[in-house]
């Protein structure tokens, strides 16, 4: 058995964080975005006009297709949602909206057969798990144990008022998670202190802040890493 983790949203003045909390589940559950939703794509997908949210086409080759999904706003609007993948809700996610044709979407793939009901399945069930990228190791005591360090993309991106951004820790570690305008001050601080060894999600409510470019810098013992975010009002 491992653990499924439980994000429960804790509000301060400047700061949302998402803080954790482990529930057993059964780990057959859990799909791999790597085994079992990119062969979909590669399989069914690629140069048949399957594309979730219109505008220009992105790639849906293995290691590009991730990031475009969970991190991109789509620019399709017909069919109600505005994120190409909304982790934990299905329904209101492009891509499983479009894959299985439900109205006013337009179907995809475009070309040639839709995917089968199998194949939908796996890609709901997968974004309703939380659309993760992979599954990492197990650790003893049943939870996923990263084998490196490492700071996620935020999603969505652009985002109005708020995005989550999630940070994996092969070891417990303290951690400084801190929001960044264009000079370089700091605006916020979306995590601080001391965080066990797992993938960890927290929150960042904008509210209040002025649309434009910001940074989140992340510091673990000698691991510093900085990535860009858009606020769109």
């Amino acid at each position: 058995m491992k653990r499924l983790r439980l994000n429960r949203l804790f509000v301060a003045p400047g700061i949302a964080v998402l803080c954790s909390v482990m529930m057993p589940v059964d780990v057959s559950a859990q799909i791999s975005f790597t085994n079992d939703v990119q062969p979909i794509f590669t399989a069914n997908c690629v140069n048949r006009g399957c594309h979730p949210g219109g505008g220009a086409p992105f790639s849906l080759q293995e290691g590009a297709s991730y990031m475009n999904l969970v991190s991109v706003t789509a620019s399709n609007q017909t069919c109600g949602a505005t994120l190409r993948v909304t982790p934990f809700d299905s329904d209101a996610s492009v891509l499983y909206l479009r894959i299985s044709g439900q109205p006013p979407c337009a179907r995809m793939p475009l070309i040639g057969d839709t995917l089968s009901l199998a194949d939908q399945n796996t890609i709901r069930d997968w974004i309703d798990e939380g659309a993760m990228n992979d599954i990492t190791a197990i650790g003893d005591d049943g939870d996923q144990i990263p084998e490196k360090i490492a700071l996620h993309q935020n999603y969505p991106n652009p985002f109005n008022p708020s995005t989550t951004i999630s940070f994996s820790l092969p070891i417990s570690s303290d951690v400084s998670l801190t929001i960044l305008n264009l000079l370089g001050e700091e605006v916020a601080t979306v995590a601080s202190g001391h965080h066990s060894a797992g993938t960890h999600n927290v929150q960042w409510d904008a509210t209040g802040h002025p649309s434009g470019v910001y940074f989140y810098k992340m510091q673990a013992g000698s691991y510093v890493e900085t990535r860009r975010l858009i606020l769109i009002r």
